[in-house]
């Protein structure tokens, strides 16, 4: 996770830490910032675009962001690596869902509390990362998945069973259609991707970089590294849980098979192909990897028409061997991620016509 070297247009200076760390640096970055978000807006409100499909597939995309937001904070920035981020985000689906569900308390009430329960829940498990990391860490985050989903199934018998929840609303007005819920969704994407990218330019970010980077080092610096890597622990299971109390009064129904080991290694693969260690990333992994199963759903079954040595099923398995496939390529060839592409593009536009 190289740094890629940033280069302003021309009479853009830094002459203080304050400018230089700034998220909107230019005129033109601002205007096209509030353009994108005025378009993301009127997407309801566009004909063609405001289909129920594409409406649903970008809740979706949402909801996903703000967990791999969560886990890139951890695994890209703070080098804790996760395999049970789902289970953490079923977590604050059923905490929230059950204070709907058995107090009547509306999402307004949960999300807050179902997040502050995956917190706590994910710094149990986050304390083995005082002596493990690597894989070994791995083993453990994989264990939390087991553990928390053979809780739910067979000690919590509303949430093996499954039950209904409450949709979103304010006063009578109820975000219970994908044209409302797309809003709510929305907003919440926004303010915790703004949350993200300014939190890793405070002293916890740089020190989660620290640690990542080299946490014998920090340690010889000053920094509590098992501190903070709880802090990280806590910080992408509080995503993982408010994205769980989105999803669930999204579906309006909450139930375990919505949450698999399958999940959390999308969530690892998007990651990945995003780019650790970038805000912009985890946005570009998930549209991608999004995108890209959308496309295998429907090329899937045309091949399996098509070609008669292909068995019945195959297309489904053509997703896994794609994105597996994928995952590798980047790894390989461009291990950064699609942002550093990103950046590599912008500096090109900055710089051109000239070569240096």
């Amino acid at each position: 996770m190289a740094h890629t070297t940033y280069y302003p247009p021309s009479g853009i200076y830094a002459d203080s830490f304050k400018k230089d760390i700034r998220i909107v640096k230019t005129r033109t970055q601002l205007i096209l910032a509030v353009s994108a978000m005025l378009l993301l807006v009127a997407v309801p409100l566009i004909p063609g675009l405001n289909s129920p499909y594409l409406l649903r597939l970008l809740i979706g995309i949402g909801i996903t962001i703000i967990i791999c937001l969560g886990l890139n904070i951890l695994t890209g920035y703070c080098g804790q690596l996760n395999i049970g981020q789902s289970a953490f985000v079923m977590v604050g689906a059923f905490t929230s869902g059950l204070l709907n569900h058995s107090f009547g308390w509306s999402f307004w009430a949960c999300v807050i509390p179902a997040g502050m329960v995956a917190a706590a829940v994910g710094v149990v498990f986050g304390i083995p990362s005082v002596r493990l990391k690597g894989l070994y860490l791995a083993l453990t985050t994989l264990g939390a998945q087991i553990i928390l989903t053979w809780v739910a199934l067979f000690h919590i018998p509303l949430t093996s069973a499954g039950f209904t929840v409450e949709p979103v609303k304010i006063g009578s007005f109820y975000f219970d259609t994908p044209e409302r819920f797309y809003y709510i969704a929305l907003v919440f994407t926004a303010v915790m991707a703004f949350a993200a990218k300014n939190l890793m330019r405070t002293r916890w970010g740089r020190a989660f970089i620290a640690v990542r980077d080299n946490d014998r080092a920090a340690e010889a610096m000053g920094i509590d590294i098992f501190r903070y890597k709880l802090i990280a622990f806590a910080i992408c299971t509080f995503y993982a849980g408010v994205a769980g109390s989105l999803l669930v009064h999204y579906m309006m129904w909450a139930q375990l098979e919505s949450f698999t080991l399958n999940d959390s290694i999308w969530y690892v693969v998007m990651i990945i192909v995003g780019g650790l260690g970038s805000i912009e990333g985890t946005i570009f992994g998930v549209i991608f990897i999004t995108a890209l199963k959308e496309l295998i759903f429907v090329i899937g079954p045309m091949l399996e028409g098509t070609l008669a040595f292909l068995p019945i099923g195959a297309g489904s398995g053509l997703l896994l061997v794609i994105i597996g496939g994928v995952a590798i390529f980047f790894l390989i060839f461009e291990p950064r991620g699609l942002a550093h592409r990103w950046n590599l593009i912008k500096a090109y536009y900055r710089l051109w016509p000239f070569g240096y």
